[in-house]
């Protein structure tokens, strides 16, 4: 087995991404590097635990752990509060230990479960992310949050079970570390479009990779967590403003991203800021991964409604009236924080 590191610092902290095929199988090997109370709780859903719980329960317990699984039901996961009830329900009636490891086995809605179940019950757990999407092994170290984890393994092989639709979901995280520190990331993806559609397995062990050392380099460069998080939730308000609007629920979170990418880069050609060229090539690229621009069968009002619930709004002589404050390309490869950029300029955005 190849095993490849990613370090993430902010300050002291350092969390650590392990990367490799089959990793699963070595969760408990890695895990024994670690000082916590030898009690592992497996939190996932029915899908995924029925093909990767039965795997990492027995190579924790190979390593001398007591192993505990809460397996949410069908779509019971995506209820944050149910599935908070029930993990927690769970912890109480195996005995979790407060300095036990809790195990997120999933996409980004087990992430969040654990996030909660943390936050609310356990806050000395020791945090162990084990995901199973492209995007939530591109969006590895969850570090935007206060809840981050300790430990992350990225399992190649769980991208063979992917559904085609996951694979464009995934795709838009990808190309936001492009957009936002490396140029030529964003033509190797062009370029490589081919295999990675067809999802050639070293491929993406080579983009997933490559994302997660983009995450950790933008934390060193940014020490304050802060500008840290500024930088990497580029993207973010504009798309979940779009999920927000959408009431018939066509657009998976990477889609909203993509629009959400789509429309910053006319938003910064509008303020002379990104250049035409730039707004071109964000679009190609999205458009060859089969990713939308534009938020087709939602009414542009609503959308600017939920921005201005999500974002801060405030009056700018320079702006010459409400404005709200975004990071936008100046370049591929490299985004700035605009303090004023004007509502109506973003409305506009939204018809282009």
């Amino acid at each position: 087995m190849v095993l490849n590191t990613v370090e993430v610092r902010f300050g002291s902290v350092c969390h650590k991404i392990y990367l490799a095929d089959d990793l699963i199988e070595q969760a408990g090997r890695i895990l024994q590097r670690y000082n916590f109370e030898r009690h592992a709780l497996i939190v996932t859903d029915s899908r995924v635990g029925g093909i990767y719980s039965g795997i990492l329960e027995g190579s924790l317990s190979g390593a001398r752990y007591r192993v505990d699984v809460a397996e949410l039901p069908g779509r019971t996961a995506e209820n944050l509060d149910e599935a908070t009830r029930i993990v927690v329900d769970k912890a109480n009636a195996c005995a979790f230990k407060p300095g036990g490891a809790i195990v997120a086995l999933g996409g980004s809605t087990i992430t969040r479960v654990v996030r909660s179940c943390i936050a609310t019950h356990f806050k000395e757990a020791f945090f162990v992310k084990v995901p199973t999407t492209l995007f939530d092994q591109v969006d590895s170290s969850a570090m935007r949050s206060e809840i981050a984890p300790r430990v992350v393994l990225i399992d190649f092989t769980t991208l063979e079970t992917l559904p085609g639709r996951e694979l464009s979901n995934g795709m838009a995280e990808v190309i936001k570390y492009g957009v936002l520190r490396d140029k030529y990331f964003c033509e190797f993806l062009q370029e490589n479009a081919g295999a990675i559609k067809r999802q050639d397995h070293e491929m993406l062990k080579r983009i997933v990779t490559r994302a997660c050392e983009i995450e950790a380099a933008i934390f060193q460069e940014f020490p304050d967590l802060r500008d840290a998080e500024r930088i990497l939730r580029f993207g973010c308000a504009i798309a979940e403003a779009v999920q927000r609007s959408d009431e018939s629920g066509q657009y998976k979170y990477g889609d909203a991203l993509a629009i959400a990418m789509a429309r910053l880069v006319q938003i910064g050609e509008r303020i002379g800021i990104t250049p035409p060229d730039v707004r071109a090539k964000v679009h190609r690229v999205l458009k060859t991964f089969d990713l939308p621009i534009v938020a087709g069968g939602i009414d542009r009002s609503r959308i600017m409604s939920a921005l201005t619930d999500i974002l801060p709004v405030h009056e700018s002589e320079a702006a010459g009236g409400p404005a709200v404050s975004l990071m936008v390309p100046r370049a591929m490869g490299k985004v700035e924080f605009v303090p004023d950029i004007p509502l109506t300029v973003i409305e506009a955005s939204l018809a282009e």
